[in-house]
C-alpha cells in the first residue's frame, strides 16, 4: 500500500495560478488540484503528500530535491510505500548554485531562463516575477552575461538538451535503485526530439536510453507535453499562461490509463 506519496515539477507542477495555489513565506508552495492531488484522491486515498514542485524551477532542481527528500522519506517508509509523481520542465532552463548568493529568498539556487537574455527581458509575458526585480537579480549576480552566452550564442538544442537527459535519468537510475515507483510525464513535448542527433555518441546514447523510461508524452507531431495538451484543448490558463483547474483534471484522466493504475482501498 501506497503511504506517502512524493511530488515535484516547476509551476505546472506546483498548480501556480490555481485558487487553491499558495506559495508559503519559507518558499514552498501548496495546492489541492493539481493532477497529482486528483489522481491521490481518487487512487490513493489514505497516503500522504508531499510536494516540492516549484515554479521557475529546473530539471537540475527537480532531481536535486526528488534525491535528497525520498532519502529522507527512506528513513520513515519502505520502498513499496513510496510513490514518486514528477512533470518534468522545459530543457532550456538552467540551475545555478550560487557561492555568494544576493537573492531576496536567500535560497542558494538560481535557475536561469530563455527570457533572461538582454532582449527577452524588454518583453516578458505570462511571467509571474516582475522584469525589473528580476534583471537586478541577474546582475547583482553575475548571470545576466552568462544568460546572453547560452541563449544567444551557444543557443543549440542539443546543448539544453544533454543537461536535462542527464538529470533525467539520474534521478530513473536512483529510483530503479531503490526500487522506487513512480509516474512521471513531460511538461512540455516541445523539448521532446527523438531523432535529435549530436554526433557524439555518448550523448547519442544518452537520448536514447532516456527515451525509453516511461515517462508519459503524447507522441504526436510536434509531441505533446502537458502545456501543449493544455493549450490545444482551450483550457483557461492563468494570466501568467499556467493550465488551470480544469486542465489538470483532464490530464489526471490521461495519466491512470496510461499507467494503470489500480485504485487502492
Amino acid at each position: 500500500m501506497i503511504k506517502i506519496i512524493y511530488n515535484d515539477g516547476c509551476s505546472l507542477g506546483a498548480g501556480a495560478e490555481h485558487k487553491s495555489w499558495e506559495m508559503l513565506p519559507e518558499g514552498d508552495e501548496i495546492c489541492d488540484s493539481t493532477w497529482t492531488d486528483i489522481i491521490k484522491t481518487k487512487y490513493y486515498p489514505n497516503a500522504k503528500k508531499i510536494t516540492k514542485a516549484t515554479t521557475g524551477s529546473s530539471n537540475r532542481g527537480i532531481r536535486r530535491r526528488t534525491i535528497h527528500h525520498v532519502l529522507e522519506l527512506l528513513e520513515t517508509y519502505k520502498s513499496d510505500e513510496i510513490l514518486v509523481f514528477i512533470m518534468w520542465t522545459s530543457f532550456y532552463r538552467r540551475e545555478f548554485l550560487l557561492s555568494n548568493p544576493k537573492l531576496a529568498s536567500g535560497a542558494n539556487y538560481f535557475t536561469l531562463l530563455p527570457s533572461d537574455t538582454t532582449k527577452g527581458l524588454k518583453s516578458l509575458t505570462g511571467k509571474l516575477v516582475n522584469s525589473d526585480e528580476r534583471r537586478t537579480m541577474l546582475k547583482d549576480n553575475h548571470l545576466d552575461r552568462i544568460a546572453d552566452e547560452i541563449y544567444t550564442h551557444h543557443n543549440e538544442p542539443i546543448n539544453h538538451s544533454y543537461e536535462s537527459l542527464a538529470d533525467i535519468e539520474a534521478t530513473n537510475m536512483f529510483l530503479r535503485l531503490h526500487r522506487i515507483k513512480s509516474v512521471q510525464c513531460f511538461g512540455f513535448g516541445s523539448d521532446i526530439k527523438s531523432n535529435i542527433k549530436s554526433s557524439d555518441i555518448y550523448t547519442d546514447s544518452l537520448i536514447q536510453r532516456v527515451l525509453k523510461y516511461n515517462i508519459y508524452y503524447i507522441p504526436t507531431k510536434p509531441a505533446q507535453g502537458f502545456y501543449e495538451y493544455s493549450t490545444g484543448q482551450q483550457f483557461e490558463l492563468g494570466p501568467g499562461l499556467h493550465p488551470l483547474e480544469h486542465a489538470h483534471r483532464a490530464w489526471a484522466n490521461i495519466i491512470p490509463r496510461h499507467f494503470r493504475l489500480t485504485a487502492e482501498k
